[in-house]
């Protein structure tokens, strides 16, 4: 998953960053092979350029000595020529120098360097480093916890297309933090994460129209949320539209439909879906009884904790 990430953003610098001028052909060339994971001619070509100065080369080369992408891994050149690109001005690696020095990865954890990092890189319209800042007022440990900073910041970062920001800010207006209680605007800003690719966000303004909370009740519009979680894959949208196509609320009756959405999410682990899974397969609801199948997915259930699945497996009388 690092080697991923670290591939996602060479490649993502490498198309946007060399607008900012501390590029060379060269440069974007072995991003490219980075791109193809043609590791070894990509580093050659990277450490050349780092050497001539080339900001986004040493960049770039900080991360491959990070992860080991054509060089053994040493975290100590990495940091060496991350802090170089950083040290010119790069917003990229003074953003990911500062999420090091915040989490302690790579570097130990600095808070003071980190915030230092993260608030140049901000001014650049870094908009990890404004959601970094967010996270980091947020939870009060390397500033003084300040919902109102962290709200700002989290907007900052959204409205340059961060969908994780637009998430967190909308915790923060539904929950008050920070601000006035706000359903209104915790769901436009939910609504905005989810159209920036946010699949939680789905589920959780599902959520709110279903509860009815700060807002009318409405199980269709919750139906609609949920079944565009469910089809992302989301478990807790599944087990969530499950339940409506079983019960029959804001959506048509259909316990095949219920089944089908409590499997999905009872194959990703969610306990709920496996315990109301073994309960259909026990009862026969939609189904031939399977007493086999519903301990099973009982006994799954069970296993990570849930005590409505463990009643029910003590309640089976024993084979004979």
């Amino acid at each position: 998953m690092k080697k991923f990430i670290l591939l996602c953003c060479l490649c993502v610098c490498s198309m946007v960053i060399c607008a900012q001028g501390m590029s060379s052909p060269d440069t974007e060339t072995a991003y490219e092979l980075v791109g193809k994971q043609k590791f070894g001619k990509a580093f050659t070509i990277m450490e050349k350029e780092a050497l001539r100065g080339v900001a986004k080369a040493q960049f770039g080369l900080g991360l491959m000595y990070a992860d080991g992408l054509g060089v053994t891994q040493n975290t100590g050149r990495a940091v060496e020529w991350v802090e170089k690109a950083a040290n010119s001005d790069f917003s990229e690696a003074q953003t990911v120098l500062g999420r090091w020095y915040y989490a302690g990865q790579v570097v130990p954890q600095d808070c003071k360097k980190a915030m230092m990092l993260l608030e140049k890189a901000s001014k650049k319209n870094e908009k990890e480093a404004y959601h970094l800042m967010g996270n980091i007022y947020a939870e009060g440990k390397c500033a003084q916890q300040n919902y109102n900073k962290a709200l700002q910041c989290y907007l900052s970062a959204g409205s340059l297309g961060y969908s994780d920001s637009w998430y967190n800010a909308a915790a923060l207006y539904m929950n008050g933090w920070g601000t006035p209680q706000n359903t209104e605007k915790a769901i436009d800003a939910y609504v905005r994460a989810a159209y920036a690719g946010h699949k939680m966000a789905q589920f959780k303004i599902g959520l709110i129209y279903e509860q009815g909370a700060g807002v009318p009740q409405d199980l269709h519009k919750a139906s609609i949320w949920y079944l565009k979680a469910a089809k992302d894959g989301v478990p807790e949208g599944q087990f969530a539209i499950g339940n409506l196509y079983f019960s029959g609320q804001g959506v048509e009756k259909d316990t095949k439909k219920a089944k089908e959405w409590f499997e999905k999410a009872a194959l990703q682990g969610f306990a709920p879906a496996q315990y109301n899974l073994g309960v259909m397969y026990y009862e026969g609801t939609g189904m031939k009884i399977d007493r086999k199948k519903a301990k099973e997915w009982l006994r799954k259930a069970a296993a990570q904790g849930h005590q409505e699945a463990q009643a029910a497996l003590d309640s089976i009388p024993p084979e004979r």
